[in-house]
């Protein structure tokens, strides 16, 4: 795992993300029949707090730091299995190295 690169989007920065490449064994739909799959993903995680409003100009550092010292994403190895719900999106760009970006939903 790794964290993204600050940004800005619009008028203010995007938040720092923790990005991961992971590999989807399974999935389901709410309340629906379950896939068996064996597909490349970019997992995508926001290091925001849930909930968190967004602060002042003198609010958090954009730079990451304060991410890299709370996120227990990254602290994941290689071999860690998860069951996680998120949204899957096809990838910006073609290419055959991830199926498909999977954006965590938050707890």
């Amino acid at each position: 795992p790794r964290l993204s690169r600050p940004r800005v989007s619009g008028d203010h920065m995007a938040p720092v993300s923790v990005l991961a490449e992971a590999e989807v064994r399974r999935i389901q739909r709410p309340g629906g029949a379950a896939a068996t799959t064996r597909a490349p993903v970019l997992v995508l995680v926001s290091t925001r707090a849930p909930g968190a409003e967004h602060k002042a100009a003198t609010g958090p550092r954009t730079d990451g730091s304060e991410a890299r010292n709370t996120s227990p994403w990254l602290g994941l190895l290689p071999s860690t299995r998860l069951r996680v719900t998120g949204r899957l999106a096809p990838p910006l760009t073609g290419g055959d190295r991830i199926a498909a970006v999977l954006k965590v939903q938050e707890v």
